[in-house]
């Protein structure tokens, strides 16, 4: 049985608490009252209450007030924070099946939180406005917005254009994605213009205002396990879409965007978490990054990785074009957040521990993030304490960079060359490591010179002659016959080496073979003898010697391996070393695909040697699959389900739920129990 039905069921048995005064309807039971008693606290029965698929949980008005939407149990609140907590409002007012709100800024003094609404087998969206900046909430502007759109989650998201004075909602639907829009100041249902603007694969979408551009600009995920970007304009109308996703080499399933403008400049910026594959299973989530310096340009093929270690759930927010936050999770629901600084990204900093679904919200000049807190019920809504501002700095650690420079079909095909990392060895025999400049191609058309051209190093002051050069790199490729014309089979790999002025003091050229090209080529190392040279140098490398088939798209990627990230938090809250991961405490994490078809996988924490018992049920209650009797020592461990029963049958779509125990038999009476609902899609 889920969490909110066992509360529910313990607050029926103390009776009914009398009339509904807020909405006029019906009485107040028990577990309602439970419900708004958590609220005045800012806690929640739901542990995701602050974030789902990217919708933004938190805003900040033009007087420096935050406004939160959560859900709890089946309801949505409202709670405005100015020095203090005000006093949270319900805003669902049909009991227990809503859930997934979206809020934003409206007109002057406007609030509006939309979300949606289990109705039957499908489910609508329902729009709430205040126009008193969030005191007071009546049904003359609580209404159901759109009916019957999905049977399943619709994700509803909104934003407003305050130029074009636009007000826009985004949601999946069964004729696709589908937007709501209106320009009437207080609109009323009938106010609302429909427009699909998406296929039926399209769902979770980000929406965000683009400033003085007049533009709403979204991204949302698509067919084939990508990230897509459209922009609506001022008249209302909405662009054709862009495969963010498609600049990073390789496949992989991308999911979970988050979409930001940056107010005074029209910038956009968009991250998004992407798994790669390890033997057909999707693994590895890392945040991803790219950014158009306007919300109608053409995108650069140019993307950032941010860290290490699992990271989930990422949320964006642009203070300027040059000061960009993200905040996400790791896998034991540690809190970290880093900043983009124009050129590259901070190393990650640890915020806290069990923490989960951050949601930050978008200013011009500061921006907090909200996260749900706790280790058991009733969980905390959380408001950062501290304020990402205009000059607040995250200290760049020392990182691992290196640069990928990829040819790309759009069948996925490609080739890609990751230089790593340079080295100089001196006649000393002792070794410098030589960093990288991080590079940025704006707007800058892409030729096969230009891309392969860009990479450099910093101005290095020698302070004895060198003899060697050494070149750390690695070629991938997949279907490679697909990019190159003629089936070549080597490349050039050119090593320059310049004075400050810019004068060639060296040039090497080195044929790598590239004949594997189905497979990842080892890392290699190429060893350039180079003598007699002195003084202050650069170095850079070129990548040339084919010719591409027509539709290869050149990509430029920064790739970030930060030290310590998965740990760094100055707390030894965790105990990890290379060979094994401890956890300090039980967690289970939501299983991933979700929804499934026809796998999916559920990791778990083990603090202590555990009994383990996982069992599914369908939404009747019948148990449908059972993994009894797990021994567990500590450790992180995945599970998979396939879909089938106890008997080995497939079962049938629909929401199951996951009933998960762990107890420590190691005398400290330690126990754990947690419950997932899951979602099979055929």
């Amino acid at each position: 049985m889920e969490v909110s039905n066992i509360l529910k069921n313990s607050a029926d048995d103390m009776g009914t608490t009398g009339f509904d005064s807020d909405f006029g309807y019906g009485r107040v039971n028990a577990y309602q009252s439970l419900l708004l008693t958590h609220a005045y606290s800012n806690k929640s029965i739901i542990n995701t209450a602050t974030s789902s698929n990217s919708q933004r949980k938190i805003v900040r008005d033009g007087s420096g007030n935050y406004h939160i939407v959560f859900s709890s149990g089946g309801e949505i609140y409202y709670r405005k924070y100015t020095t203090s907590w005000q006093t949270p409002i319900k805003i669902s007012y049909f009991n227990e099946n809503n859930s997934y709100p979206s809020i934003a800024l409206g007109s002057s003094n406007q609030i509006m939180i939309v979300w949606q609404r289990k109705n039957g087998s499908n489910y609508d969206i329902y729009f709430s406005m205040s126009t008193d900046n969030g005191s007071t909430w009546t049904s003359t502007y609580r209404y159901v917005l759109a009916s019957s759109v999905s049977t399943s989650n619709p994700y509803p998201v909104i934003t407003m254009s305050i130029p074009a004075s636009r007000k826009t909602v985004l949601y999946s639907s069964t004729s696709g994605l589908s937007a709501k829009t209106t320009t009437t100041s207080n609109p009323t249902s009938g106010s609302w213009t429909n427009n699909i603007i998406g296929a039926t694969t399209d769902f979770s979408p980000s929406l965000a205002s683009c400033g003085t551009s007049t533009y709403n600009v979204s991204a949302y995920n698509g067919a084939n396990n990508h990230v897509y970007y459209k922009y609506q304009d001022y008249n209302g109308s909405w662009s054709s879409s862009t495969n963010l996703s498609s600049m990073v080499p390789g496949s992989a399933l991308n999911t979970d965007p988050t979409i930001c403008g940056v107010s005074t400049e029209g910038s956009v910026h968009v991250a998004w978490t992407r798994y790669t594959y390890s033997n057909g299973y999707p693994t590895s989530p890392r945040t991803y990054y790219t950014k158009n310096s306007t919300a109608n340009g053409t995108w650069p093929f140019q993307y950032w990785s941010i860290g290490t270690g699992d990271q989930y759930r990422p949320s964006i927010s642009a203070i300027n074009s040059s000061k960009v936050d993200i905040i996400y999770n790791n896998a034991s629901n540690y809190l970290y957040k880093t900043r983009y600084n124009g050129s590259s990204w901070s190393s990650p900093t640890y915020i806290t521990s069990n923490a989960n679904s951050p949601s930050i919200s978008i200013g011009s000049t500061q921006s907090k993030y909200l996260y749900t807190s706790g280790s058991s019920l009733p969980w905390t809504v959380q408001m950062s304490s501290e304020t990402l501002s205009k000059e607040y700095e995250i200290v760049d650690n020392e990182a691992y960079y290196s640069r990928s420079i990829a040819f790309i079909q759009p069948d996925e095909s490609f080739v890609e060359y990751v230089l790593h990392d340079i080295k100089i060895r001196k006649v000393d025999k002792t070794e410098q490591n030589v960093k990288l400049i991080p590079f940025e191609l704006s707007d800058k058309s892409l030729t096969i010179e230009d891309a392969f051209s860009v990479q450099e190093s910093e101005l290095i002051d020698l302070d004895e002659k060198i003899s060697e050069l050494i070149i750390d790199f690695n070629i991938n490729s997949s279907n490679f016959q697909n990019v190159v014309k003629n089936d070549k089979n080597t490349v050039s790999l050119y090593v320059k080496v310049e004075d400050e002025s810019g004068k060639m003091l060296f040039n090497s050229a080195n044929q790598i073979d590239i004949s594997q090209k189905n497979e990842n080529l080892n890392r290699q190392q190429i060893v350039i003898p180079i003598l007699n040279l002195s003084g202050k140098i650069k170095i850079k490398t070129n990548f040339i010697g084919f010719e591409v088939n027509k539709g290869t798209i050149v990509s430029l990627g920064h790739l970030y391996n930060f030290p310590n990230s998965e740990n760094d938090n100055g707390k030894e809250e965790l105990q990890k070393t290379k060979e094994e991961f401890i956890p300090i405490e039980y967690s289970l994490s939501q299983n991933f695909p979700n929804p499934f078809n026809p796998t999916t996988k559920i990791k778990y924490n083990i603090p202590y040697n555990s009994q383990i018992g996982i069992w599914i049920y369908d939404i009747m209650g019948k148990e449908i699959k059972s993994f009894n009797d797990i021994s567990n020592t500590s450790g992180v461990y995945e599970l998979e389900w396939n879909g089938t029963n106890n008997y080995g049958e497939q079962v049938s779509s629909g929401i199951y739920l996951m009933k998960f125990n762990a107890n420590s038999i190691e005398g400290n009476n330690k126990n754990f129990s947690k419950t997932l609902k899951l979602m099979l899609l055929k």
